[in-house]
C-alpha cells in the first residue's frame, strides 16, 4: 500500500519499540480513573503530554490517527495535545456515568456487534472493581446470531466479568454459555430492578446493545436513580 503511493506518508502507532519508522506515537502510557488514559504524545521530534478522558487503549490509537492527520495539516503539537485532552465521547459511546451506590456504568449502547463488544469488555477488564455486564441483543448477525451470542457470553467470563445480564431472546445464549453468575431477565424492567440491588461503589457496570435493543433505557433508569440518591446525600 505504501509503495502504490508516492505521496509524503505518515506512520503513527501506539509503540515505537518495534518500528523506528513511526512518525506520531505515544510513550509513557499510564491509567489513572476509569475514563483517564494519560501519555506523551510524539510527533516527528516534538513531545506533549495527553490527558485523554476516555477509556480504552483503541482510543488511544485513535487519537494517534487524529493527531496524524493534523500534524500534516501544519497543527502545532500543543494545539493537537490540547484537542486530545479535551476531547469528549459522543452520547452512548464509551461514556462514562454516576451509577446507583456508588457505582459507575459504561454506556455504550449506541450499537454493538461482536468486535465491538471486545474492545469494550477490554476496557472493562482494566477495571479493578466487580465487573458487570449487562447485554443486549446483537442485531443482524444472520445464520450465526446465536453462536455470536455464546461467543460474547464466553469472551465475558475469560476476560475476567464477574456477572452477565442478558435482556434479549439471542442474549440469553450469552447468558448460558457464561455460566452460572450469567442470568436472563423476560424484560428490562426486570434487569432495571435487579441492577438496583446489585450496583454498589465496588462495582463497573458496561451496557452494551445494537440500537434496536434499547438498552440506552436500562442506562437512563440507572443514572436517575443515581442523581436522585445524590440530591438526598446533599438535601
Amino acid at each position: 500500500f505504501s509503495q502504490k503511493y508516492k505521496q509524503k506518508k505518515l506512520f503513527f502507532g501506539l509503540t515505537k519499540e518495534n518500528s523506528d519508522s513511526l512518525d506520531v506515537y505515544a510513550s509513557d502510557r499510564k491509567k489513572g480513573d476509569l475514563e483517564d488514559l494519560f501519555f506523551t504524545l510524539h510527533v516527528a521530534d516534538q513531545q506533549s503530554p495527553v490527558h485523554l478522558q476516555v477509556p480504552g487503549l483503541h482510543n488511544i490509537s485513535n487519537g494517534l490517527a487524529a493527531a496524524a492527520i493534523a500534524h500534516a495539516a501544519g497543527v502545532d503539537i500543543a494545539v493537537i495535545a490540547r484537542g486530545l485532552s479535551t476531547f469528549a465521547p459522543t452520547d452512548r459511546r464509551m461514556e462514562v456515568l454516576d451509577g446507583p451506590g456508588g457505582s459507575r456504568i459504561v454506556n455504550d449502547t449506541y450499537n454493538a456487534n461482536p468486535a465491538s463488544l471486545d474492545v469494550a469488555l477490554d476496557v472493562l477488564s482494566y477495571c479493578r472493581a466487580h465487573r458487570y455486564l449487562a447485554l443486549g441483543d446483537m442485531a443482524e448477525l444472520g445464520e450465526q446470531s446465536i453462536e455470536f451470542h455464546a461467543q460474547a457470553g464466553r469472551q465475558a467470563r475469560d476476560k475476567g466479568v464477574h456477572r452477565l445480564y442478558a435482556v434479549g431472546e439471542l442474549s440469553r445464549h450469552a447468558a448460558d454459555a457464561f455460566g452460572d453468575k450469567g442470568r436472563h431477565f423476560s424484560g428490562q424492567d426486570q434487569l432495571i430492578s435487579q441492577l438496583r440491588e446489585d450496583l454498589n461503589d465496588k462495582a463497573v457496570l458496561l451496557v452494551k446493545g445494537s440500537r434496536s435493543s434499547h438498552m440506552e433505557r436500562v442506562v437512563d433508569a440507572l443514572a436517575e436513580q443515581s442523581q436522585e440518591q445524590s440530591q438526598e446525600v446533599h438535601a
